[in-house]
């Protein structure tokens, strides 16, 4: 999540088109992440991670251990404070502080998260590194300006628009009965007995 949000998902649309998607190829390049210039080209491996070529790819696509992660938390945010920044006002203690490791273990604890999870949760939000300091768990605050990009996430829309590229880039319409060609041979046929 913090590679997704610093180095291709700047603008916290929750997708990554192919030009945002070379940047961040070359941001991690120049760090000295020579896998984010591969051999085949940048292309190649945008096409592998985006194989219905909609053009551009999602957390969903990118990391689906972590998409799950996170919509489970968007999800059950918004149905518990209306609105997934919400959460920091409400878990904080004290106004515009954000809230710490602990608060944010404490605040999602009826989601069940395990610790990894939850520390993943965390630093993917926080962008900061969960660290031992004398042998306890630490990490840096999630400050409310940090998530509102959740506010807008619209993950039911994303995922039925990434299910329907799917749908086109394996042949199915309508539900995945037929092929586009299976239905226009059908409606030719029915045609030519007319």
């Amino acid at each position: 999540l913090v590679a997704w949000r610093i180095q291709f998902d700047r603008d916290g649309s929750m997708k990554v088109n192919y030009p945002e998607f070379v940047e961040g190829c070359r941001r991690l390049a120049k760090d000295g992440m020579a896998a984010a210039m591969p051999p085949r080209g940048v292309a190649a491996l945008f096409c592998a991670l985006d194989p219905s070529r909609c053009g551009w790819i999602s957390l969903r696509m990118w990391d689906f251990l972590t998409y799950t992660l996170l919509s489970k938390f968007v999800l059950w945010a918004r149905s518990t404070f209306g609105k997934v920044s919400e959460c920091v006002a409400a878990w904080e203690k004290t106004a515009g502080a954000g809230i710490s490791l602990k608060g944010f273990r404490n605040g999602i604890a009826p989601l069940g998260f395990s610790e990894d999870d939850t520390n993943l949760l965390f630093e993917g939000l926080s962008l900061e590194k969960v660290a031992w300091d004398s042998f306890q768990r630490k990490g840096g605050r999630i400050e409310h300006s940090e998530i509102t990009f959740l506010d807008a996430w619209q993950i039911e829309t994303q995922l039925e628009e990434e299910m329907a590229w799917e749908q086109l880039a394996h042949g199915r319409v309508d539900g995945g009965s037929g092929t586009p060609q299976s239905g226009r041979r059908r409606a030719t046929s029915s045609r030519t007995h007319m």
